[in-house]
């Protein structure tokens, strides 16, 4: 018999969490007023957290069709790969949870093309179908159950303003060096010019490092944003999306 699957903290969070907004919602819509278990393995199984569910007056229901959600990775945030704190690496994955026709995929797309802003290119290898443009991908694989779609891009340029603000800050750090071991030598006054050319090559390298981590930051959140509503628009074009799909 197959293994039940289990969710971590984290999970266990995320899902009653959102059941909890689920009941609290239908409750409103009807116009009514407003422990842990564990058998010694890590996470919970789905009967585990409905049973916290009732003790806490919580529809089993509710985490049920959580649970599915989360399962399904749409309330998973999105994984940051990040470099002198900021991302230059954004990625998540989406578990379909059935298989996906070449129809279907020609609508996701459509959806990753509107949502990206990007036409990119369409591929197939093997059992795998990959939608591209630059450094950005989406790639469908399949899974036991079905699909998941791992989409991912990196920023290209990053490492280009970071090696020019080594490079500032290392040449205003090796001139630094060469007039004080010339003035403690030779006891003669530099005068402002070479300082001048320390102070360039310094502020440059600064300025290039800023720019690199304003910009980056700026481009993670976008990219995060982007592959969060994600799940919504490629849920809604598999079937039977509109009876199993959960009330956002």
């Amino acid at each position: 018999m197959t293994e039940p699957r289990r969710f971590s903290d984290d999970e266990v969070q995320r899902i009653l969490e959102r059941a909890s907004v689920e009941e609290l919602e239908g409750a409103r819509e009807a116009g009514a007023p407003g422990s842990a278990l564990s058998d010694g393995s890590t996470g919970m199984t789905l009967q585990q957290l409905q049973e916290i569910a009732v003790e806490a007056g919580i529809d089993p229901g509710a985490v049920a069709r959580a649970a599915d959600v989360v399962a399904r990775g749409e309330l998973a945030p999105v994984q940051m790969r990040r470099a002198m704190g900021a991302p230059v690496a954004v990625a998540k994955t989406i578990d379909l949870g059935q298989r996906v026709d070449d129809p279907t995929w020609d609508r996701m797309v459509m959806v990753l093309r509107d949502t990206f802003g990007a036409r990119g290119r369409v591929r197939v290898e093997g059992g795998l179908r990959e939608w591209s443009n630059g450094n950005l991908s989406a790639v469908l694989e399949p899974t036991s159950d079905g699909h998941r779609l791992r989409v991912s891009t990196r920023k290209g340029d990053a490492s280009v303003f970071r090696a020019l603000g080594n490079v500032g800050l290392g040449v205003s750090a090796a001139f630094t060096a060469l007039i004080l071991v010339r003035t403690a030598s030779g006891g003669v006054d530099p005068g402002l010019a070479p300082w001048g050319l320390v102070a360039l090559f310094g502020a440059g390298g600064v300025a290039a490092h800023l720019r690199n981590v304003i910009a980056l930051r700026l481009w993670g959140r976008e990219r995060a944003t982007q592959m969060n509503a994600l799940p919504e628009r490629l849920f809604a074009l598999l079937e039977p999306a509109s009876t199993t799909r959960p009330p956002r």
